[in-house]
């Protein structure tokens, strides 16, 4: 008995002995065979179609080697008569070694279209979107291949399903299909999709091949809070302001600021404060921005006529320079007159140098002034008499001028801005608050218009 039990043993050991064997050697070959894989797809490997074929061959059951062999065959495809057969082969091998990979039905399609078989392709494609059914990549491929085959209105789906998950080829979709559809706004509207940032960029896609009014309604359709996050609303807005539509421009703007359509805008937004800055920065509400020299708020508890007023203070920094800390662009008529008015209240304020003469602005430029911008031009129109120094209450501010002649268009687009600039490299520094509230632009009447109205009465 213990004999048999002693052999029984034996025979155990021996074969769990070539169990162990045969396990390494496979398991060696499996290690060799991923090493040899893993080369051969490192991008940094060159190989030859000769080494990928003998590799191929050696390791049939890989769907890495076989999708390589069949990339490396369509290089080849369009110089040599048959190589686009042995690519659909290679990649149709490795799609039925990893059915499941739709990168591989991408390389099959592409493989099929190139030996002519384009229906082929197109099944490829749809099973890949079927593999993946949110994958940019794939729609874009199986929209560019339906336009191959004239099939635009089947492709536009597919357009709006890449562009939705990769806003990044909107353009591209949006100017290929513009060109094939001869500029039709449907074709285009259809690829936008729904998506606010996308319907944004379609909106200033338009724009920019001048068709406003599609540009508008598209832009106006969007929900108001994305477009009021939308860095894209501002480029928008700047666009039609640059192709002369300022005053649509400022429309547009203003209905998005209040969610009132149809109302008279007043000359000058947000004239007391009393308003909160909108986030879109179009330039016609109040830009602020605080400098080295000065520190610019909302103050919410100084006010002439409201509860709040405009706080400038001084950092005390010598040679104080001061170019536009805050400004709001307007719109005017070219050639009308007009008045720019506001109130200032000082408190210890010390300006250097400060001439208190208007007629003296020219050679006074250290002033601390509000100043009237041509904004196509950056030249200046008006400026104010230098503000008082010390302390005081409220005190009008104003200058008279004439708004540009523009023959282009009915509305000139100026700016008003705070300005100081030294007229020395060195002068002492400037210090102390100065608070701004209710400022009005009023345009002045006709002359002639009146002058004749008294003669008739």
């Amino acid at each position: 008995m213990n004999t048999v039990n002693l052999k029984f043993s034996l025979l155990a050991r021996v074969v769990f002995a070539l169990f162990l064997i045969v396990l390494c050697v496979a398991l060696g070959r499996l290690v060799i065979a991923q090493f040899v894989i893993d080369v051969f797809n490192d991008p940094r490997t060159t190989l030859t179609k000769a080494e990928l074929q003998s590799a191929a061959a050696y390791y049939p059951n890989s769907s890495i080697l076989q999708s390589l062999l069949a990339e490396s065959e369509m290089t080849e495809a369009a110089d040599h008569e048959g190589t686009s057969a042995r690519a659909v082969s290679a990649a149709t091998r490795a799609v039925n070694l990893s059915p499941w990979r739709y990168e591989l039905r991408l390389l099959l399609a592409a493989a099929q279209e190139l030996s002519g078989d384009r229906a082929a392709a197109e099944a490829s494609l749809r099973e890949a979107i079927r593999l993946a059914p949110n994958n940019a990549e794939v729609h874009w491929r199986l929209a560019n291949l339906l336009v191959r085959e004239s099939r635009l209105g089947a492709a536009l789906d597919h357009f709006r399903s890449a562009v939705t998950a990769n806003p990044a080829w909107l353009p591209s979709a949006l100017n290929l299909v513009w060109e094939i559809s001869g500029g039709r706004f449907e074709t285009v509207d259809a690829v936008a999709g729904a998506r606010p940032e996308v319907r944004l960029r379609l909106a200033l896609f338009l724009l920019k091949r001048e068709r406003l009014e599609e540009a508008t309604q598209v832009f106006s359709g969007i929900d108001r809070q994305a477009r009021l996050q939308s860095a894209e609303t501002a480029n928008f807005l700047s666009a039609l302001t640059s192709a002369g539509k300022a005053e649509q421009s400022r429309r547009l703007w203003a209905e998005l600021a209040t969610q009132k359509t149809g109302a008279d805008l007043p000359l000058i937004w947000n004239s007391g404060f009393e308003e909160n800055l909108t986030s879109v920065q179009s330039g016609f509400d109040w830009r602020i921005t605080s400098s080295k020299y000065a520190a610019v708020v909302i103050d919410p508890d100084v006010g002439r006529t409201g509860l709040r007023s405009l706080r400038m203070d001084f950092a005390g920094i010598d040679t104080t320079t001061l170019d536009g800390e805050f400004k709001q662009s307007v719109l005017v008529r070219p050639g009308a007159r007009y008045r720019l008015e506001c109130f200032v209240k000082t408190g210890n304020l010390v300006i250097p140098a400060t001439s208190t003469s208007a007629a003296s602005s020219a050679a006074s430029s250290e002033g601390l002034r509000l100043v009237v911008v041509d904004s196509a031009s950056s030249s200046p129109v008006a400026m104010t008499a230098p503000i008082n120094a010390g302390t005081s209450d409220w005190r009008p501010l104003s200058v008279d001028f004439v708004a540009p002649a523009d023959v282009k268009t009915d509305a000139k687009m100026l700016e008003i801005r705070i300005r100081r600039r030294p007229r020395f490299s060195y002068d002492e520094p400037a210090s102390g608050v100065i608070w701004f509230d209710d400022f009005s632009l009023t345009e002045a009447p006709n002359v002639a218009s009146s002058a004749k109205s008294r003669g008739q009465k």
